[in-house]
């Protein structure tokens, strides 16, 4: 248990802590990203994780398509309403933004591999309840944000929205239909504007 608490704490904790103090330059976000990934890659080799513990079985796909389609929609609905309400407007030219292009798939595939995929199964092996599991996986997910924002209303949207890909993913294990709803939803919240900005300190 201390040896996954201290995973938790060096690569979910740690790099945000750096980043949020400019010790690592936000540009390199993607990077760091990229780098956490890899070293979790490494550590799922080393204990052996097989394909059903990581939600990669394909069967999955099929069966949990409808539940995904739904909770995909509602909350593409909840961004357009909010991105309503605070008077977001859509992005021009999106189109020649690289970002939307290609990065934005990338970043939402890496994180649910880190979010998800990986870090739900060690959650699971520290705590036995489900609900904290929940809890803490949307507590970390929303302070990985914290580089984006400080504004508590963005990062209580964040923890909700953390709330809901964990509590599909526990009971719909698939990586592959998160990752895709995370692709749609984080579509939707860049071309609004949200959380695509380094946070401004003081």
């Amino acid at each position: 248990m201390l040896i996954d608490i201290s995973i938790i704490v060096i690569l979910f904790v740690l790099p945000v802590v750096l980043m949020s103090f400019k010790i690592i330059p936000f540009k390199y976000k993607i990077h760091d990203l990229g780098l956490v990934a890899f070293l979790l890659m490494l550590i799922v080799l080393l204990k052996g994780w097989g394909t059903q513990k990581l939600g990669l079985q394909l069967p999955a796909v099929g069966e949990f398509a409808l539940p995904y389609l739904l909770f995909t929609c509602g909350l593409g609905i909840a961004l357009l309403i909010i991105s309503k309400l605070t008077k977001n407007t859509g992005k021009e030219r999106w189109w020649k933004d690289s970002h939307f292009i290609y990065g934005f798939i990338l970043v939402s595939a890496l994180q649910e591999f880190v979010f998800r995929g990986f870090l739900i199964p060690e959650l699971q092996s520290i705590f036995s309840s489900t609900i904290l599991v929940v809890l803490v996986n949307a507590l970390l997910f929303a302070f990985m944000h914290i580089i984006y924002s400080d504004n508590k209303y963005s990062l209580l949207m964040i923890f909700v929205g953390g709330i809901g890909f964990a509590t599909m993913y526990i009971y719909y294990p698939s990586l592959i239909l998160i990752a895709i709803s995370h692709t749609v939803l984080n579509f939707i919240a860049v071309y609004f504007g949200f959380f695509t900005q380094e946070r401004k300190r003081a």
